[in-house]
């Protein structure tokens, strides 16, 4: 797992992409999402819900339209065949929009299951959190403040390699 504060310049993000059907086939207004909009909406949904559990816990998140969850690869390392960064969180000074950038590796869809992802999202809505809460703070990384909102939340094992704990996994 990996956040960055640096420079959001050019970053690649899966398109969002819709079925579409063969002439004739049937009525475009039927047409369902493509697995990349699923997963997408998902994630989202996902992160609305975790809102919930981070206020409980005394972690404030931004407004949830200030961020943007997606199924993307990582900046760097996403494909590596020793170590893989799963997630990124990006601080909004590096968008032009002034958002919080979560990006889940889609490796690991398949690869963690849902359990799997839900870890790495949460650990990612940590930094996301640091990133609303301490906004000066660009080094805040894996470090004590970090710690206190991953551990609150329920995420267990090294801070750079988080997994979901007891609590989140029920």
């Amino acid at each position: 797992l990996h956040c960055l504060g640096g420079a959001f310049k050019h970053r690649a993000v899966l398109p969002i992409q819709t079925t579409t059907p063969t002439q004739g086939e049937h009525d475009m207004t039927k047409t369902k999402p493509s697995g990349t909009v699923a997963a997408n909406k998902y994630l989202f949904d996902f992160a609305v819900a975790a809102a919930a559990r981070f206020k409980a816990k005394g972690f404030a998140l931004p407004p949830l339209d200030k961020i943007k969850v997606t199924c993307g690869w990582p900046s760097i390392g996403g494909t590596g065949a020793r170590s893989r960064r799963i997630g990124e969180a990006w601080h909004p000074n590096a968008s032009a929009a002034g958002e919080y950038h979560i990006f889940i590796n889609p490796s690991q869809v398949e690869v963690g299951g849902p359990d799997g992802v839900a870890g790495i999202l949460y650990h990612e809505l940590c930094h996301v959190s640091n990133y609303f809460m301490y906004p000066d703070d660009m080094k805040i990384g894996h470090g004590a403040k970090f710690r206190q909102c991953a551990k609150a939340i329920g995420l267990e094992g090294k801070m750079t390699a988080t997994t979901a704990g007891e609590s989140l996994v029920k």
